[in-house]
């Protein structure tokens, strides 16, 4: 199902099964706060509703779609709309549970960034799939902690191509080379390009070792413009500009990333004329120049 529309669905079913003063009602009735409190709430919002008890409950979307598949893509849609209290009383309402609900709570906790809590839900998940330890290892990246990311992902049991190129792709901007090198070499070769691959050069270009990096880029089945232009880019800092021209005239393809690497290559370098005509050509192709471009010329 196309995915506009998949939200169009969750949100026509949260808007009728849950108004905003309904979600505060069940806010407050999960609480457990005084009823006179909640009425008078309530009457303070303009909502002439009385409390449900047990004969008349809280509308549900639990009730209402019993189907396990109908309650994961609406927790989905919780998480992705950064609606966490949302996503957590669904969850907690849901009477049965699967790999897919417990990842998608995660997964919301984890796109707010939020690491106790999502640590706490991976700690509980009584099942794990690779989303799951995805989830959990780019949050430890993005929260600047490389070597737990590194620690969790070794013991992960099952890793797909997301798995390692995010590792790859975190340790490498951390400096810690060894170690994705380490997770490189034992990456199954047909996950490798061009994600993994442009991680390693990236990494080993910052560190100022174009020959490992050249051999990543030789040893590539499948390159992309990130991976020539990254070459480009380190040719002209480490190399030759012959060298790197070389490489760019044999690009299939060249974005306004590639075109500057190699305008700055000749302008660090005191070749202002070949990078004057070098621009011109950019424009004639009809290249967007953007403000690092003009910078540089």
């Amino acid at each position: 199902m196309d995915g506009a529309i998949r939200q169009r669905q969750t949100d026509k079913i949260d808007s009728v099964l849950l108004s905003p003063w309904q979600r505060r009602l069940a806010a407050m009735a999960a609480l457990r706060l005084p009823r006179a409190l909640v009425m008078a709430a309530l009457a303070g919002a303009g909502v002439p509703y009385r409390l449900p008890c047990q004969e008349h409950p809280l509308p549900s979307p639990v009730r209402a779609f019993p189907n396990r598949a109908h309650l994961n893509a609406l927790l989905t849609s919780y998480g992705r709309r950064g609606r966490i209290q949302d996503a957590q009383q669904l969850f907690d309402r849901m009477p049965r549970r699967d790999v897919i609900s417990w990842t998608a709570l995660l997964t919301a906790y984890a796109d707010v960034g939020d690491l106790a809590s999502a640590r706490l839900v991976f700690d509980d998940m009584p099942r794990r799939n690779a989303a799951s330890w995805n989830a959990l290892v780019s949050l430890y990246l993005r929260a600047g902690r490389p070597a737990a990311a590194h620690a969790l992902f070794c013991k992960a049991p099952a890793k797909n191509a997301v798995s390692y190129g995010a590792i790859i792709t975190g340790l490498a901007r951390a400096g810690m080379l060894r170690e994705a090198q380490a997770v490189y070499g034992e990456m199954p070769p047909r996950w490798r390009d061009p994600v993994g691959s442009n991680a390693m050069i990236w990494g080993y270009l910052r560190a100022g070792e174009l020959g490992m990096a050249l051999r990543v880029f030789d040893g590539m089945a499948e390159r992309d413009v990130i991976s020539w232009s990254a070459m480009v880019d380190g040719l002209c800092k480490y190399g030759t500009v012959s060298e790197a021209r070389r490489l760019f005239e044999a690009m299939p393809e060249r974005n306004v990333v590639s075109w500057t690497s190699m305008i700055r290559g000749y302008v660090k370098r005191g070749m202002y004329r070949d990078g004057l005509l070098l621009f011109l050509d950019m424009r004639r192709e009809g290249v967007q120049v953007n403000a690092i471009t003009l910078s540089v010329v």
